[in-house]
């Protein structure tokens, strides 16, 4: 019995007309990954109110790509041999699917290169696919479940949009499938604001895009969600000084448990925190709401080993991201005009040494506004990770958050131990707290 199968599939194209112009795309665009970043969200069926149908989805598709009339487009390159974006209106790929199983046979979901191949469009999982002219920018499977229950997938190439834009995108679209009335908002794909400055002023060092040595071989890779309550997380915030965000204290906690995981190191190793922060408002003059694009960049933390196993350094974690000022990026800005391959500094293409951790936050991401009709998400999340040590942080419903990590097969379960053994016991928040 096949888990799931793919009973049909159609291009969507705008419901009417839209701009024929070329996006052109920013250093930052150019500087994120290649491929489709697939995101996926399951929905429990729900037999009290009448819930929308591929239909429903497809129709409500076409007219959102009238606004993000980009993703309809396909990517091409410029004379001089710059990427950009061509809009042609040929469409999003928009994939049926079908499961004999229920979601409860199902099991829960585990982000990996199988399960995405069964849940995400072909295209969206396979980064050696650089048909630039022929593969939609947009991807999408719809796979519906024996129970009712459904599992929308949206991959959608990360050099057009990151992570905010899309979930924007995804939230209009949810949106317009609810309530096809109501107005759709005018997204902005004019990436022009990121233009580096003519000749270019490089100001700063800039060691977030230093070319690393890679491992010298993969290792095999396992996935786990940890959670962090409410409790634990104070107790965890108390116990580095209460003030650092719950960010900043968990990505400096996971990122010391993986160092002790790897076994002993030499003190003086290098090992460095990449992180990634939204630089909409943080230029000046900040980006027009309802940016599409992409609007992030990478900053990081580097340490001696000896010193991040004695101690959290969530000073240097909160330094790393409170000097991205407008300043700072633009210089970012202009280091990236001034690099002939952009993508050959990024993580996504391999330069990520054996003692780098990459820690996302998603916390601040509206996911509750995901909303098509089938009420709250039971999961969504990442269809699959890229690479090791590739972690994210997001809000749990009750004031904690979930971990997702990828991490070598080998140091997984020590990390787990030292994941949760190193947050102080709730009964002692208190005290921290109050510094008894």
């Amino acid at each position: 019995m096949e888990k799931v199968k793919v009973v049909g599939f159609s291009m969507v194209k705008p419901a009417s007309p839209t701009p024929s112009d070329t996006i052109w795309l920013s250093n930052l665009d150019l500087f994120a990954a290649w491929y489709h970043v697939p995101t996926i969200y399951f929905f429990r069926p729900a037999a009290s109110i009448a819930t929308p149908s591929a239909t429903d989805l497809k129709l409500s598709l076409s007219r959102v790509l009238v606004s993000y009339y980009a993703f309809a487009g396909r990517f091409t390159s410029s004379p001089d041999g710059r990427r950009e974006i061509k809009c042609t209106a040929e469409g999003a790929y928009f994939a049926d699917a079908v499961s004999e199983l229920s979601l409860d046979e199902f099991g829960v979901y585990t982000p990996s290169v199988e399960n995405c191949r069964l849940l995400v469009p072909a295209h969206g999982s396979n980064p050696s696919d650089k048909n630039e002219e022929s593969t939609p920018i947009l991807l999408v499977q719809l796979t519906t479940f024996r129970c009712g229950g459904v599992c929308l997938a949206i991959a959608l190439s990360h050099q057009a949009a990151d992570g905010i834009s899309a979930l924007s995108f995804t939230c209009a679209w949810a949106a317009a499938t609810r309530k096809p009335t109501q107005p759709i908002p005018d997204p902005s794909f004019d990436h022009t604001p990121l233009t580096a400055r003519s000749p270019p002023m490089v100001r700063f060092s800039h060691p977030e895009f230093d070319l690393r040595g890679r491992p010298a071989g993969p290792k095999p890779v396992s996935f786990a969600y940890l959670y962090l309550k409410t409790a634990q997380l104070r107790a965890l915030k108390a116990s580095i000084g209460g003030e650092y965000s719950s960010y900043e204290a968990v990505a400096g906690h996971i990122w010391r448990c993986i160092c002790l995981a790897r076994g002993p190191a030499q003190p003086d190793e290098e090992v460095r925190l990449l992180m990634t922060a939204d630089v909409r408002k943080r230029l000046r003059p900040p980006l027009t709401e309802g940016y599409v694009g992409n609007a992030i960049i990478p900053t990081v933390v580097v340490a001696k080993a000896g010193d991040l196993v004695e101690a959290i350094p969530a000073a240097r974690i909160r330094e790393a991201i409170v000097k991205l000022n407008n300043d700072y990026l633009r210089s970012s800005l202009d280091f990236l005009e001034m690099q002939e391959d952009k993508r050959r500094l990024s993580r996504s293409a391999g330069n990520f040494a054996a003692t780098d951790v990459s820690v996302t936050s998603w916390m601040q991401l509206p996911f509750d506004d995901v909303d098509f009709g089938w009420g709250r998400t039971e999961y969504v999340g990442m269809a699959a990770f890229t690479y090791a040590r590739q972690c994210t942080v997001m809000k749990t419903s009750d004031g904690g958050v979930k971990v997702g990590i990828s991490l070598e097969t080998e140091y997984m379960e020590g990390f787990k131990e030292l994941f949760h053994g190193f947050v102080p016991a709730q009964e002692t928040v208190h005290a921290l707290a109050n510094g008894s």
